[in-house]
């Protein structure tokens, strides 16, 4: 598996490659004005032109699309989110996976199952998703055969590989051999 969020430096897979996709993640204003700020951090601010409204679904969703389709505007993402935390040390994937997780725990009747398998992490105060714990979801629930649940679920296991580097991989791997659509969706993009 070559692409992100299986690997930190690969291009984004199909699932990510989608701006829209992403305005519905960071749809919070204090988020957005992190967005807004770490584009502007960018060379010739990332093509996105001098005047960046955070209000604009579509200026947002172009602006995430460049800043998480490399390892470096990631970085700067991070460094702009992670100014609203009093002491908070992470990986700059951990801030990105922090506003992905608070996205799809709304969905709390469908969150509720996954959230009983998660593990604690005392030392970084975090919570991940283990390989034995997703299996025990999938176990419990089955493959979700409704396509929002899907894309919910590619999320899920989206953002818990990016702060889980020792198995970042193998939790991808985990979903997409239930088939489709999770090949696809963790596929490169092609565009």
């Amino acid at each position: 598996m070559e692409t992100y969020p299986a690997v930190d430096d690969g291009p984004l897979c199909k699932f990510m490659d989608d701006p829209a996709y992403w305005v519905e993640v960071f749809s919070d204003t204090e988020d957005r004005q992190a967005v807004k700020r770490a584009i502007k951090r960018l060379p010739n601010r990332g093509g996105m032109g001098l005047v960046i409204k955070v209000e604009k679904d579509d200026v947002m969703g172009k602006a995430l699309h460049t800043l998480l389709s490399t390892p470096h505007g990631r970085n700067l993402l991070h460094y702009e989110l992670s100014k609203r935390m009093d002491e908070y040390d992470a990986d700059p994937d951990d801030m990105i996976a922090q506003v992905m997780y608070q996205h799809l725990a709304d969905k709390e009747e469908w969150f509720k199952a996954i959230d009983e398998r998660l593990e604690e992490d005392e030392g970084r105060d975090l919570r991940f998703l283990t390989l034995e714990g997703f299996a025990g979801y999938l176990e419990a629930e089955g493959a979700p055969s409704d396509s929002e649940k899907q894309k919910w679920l590619a999320g899920v296991v989206s953002a818990f590989a990016m702060v889980s580097p020792d198995s970042r991989e193998e939790l991808v791997d985990a979903l997409v051999h239930l088939g489709a659509p999770y090949e696809e969706m963790f596929g490169p993009s092609g565009a």
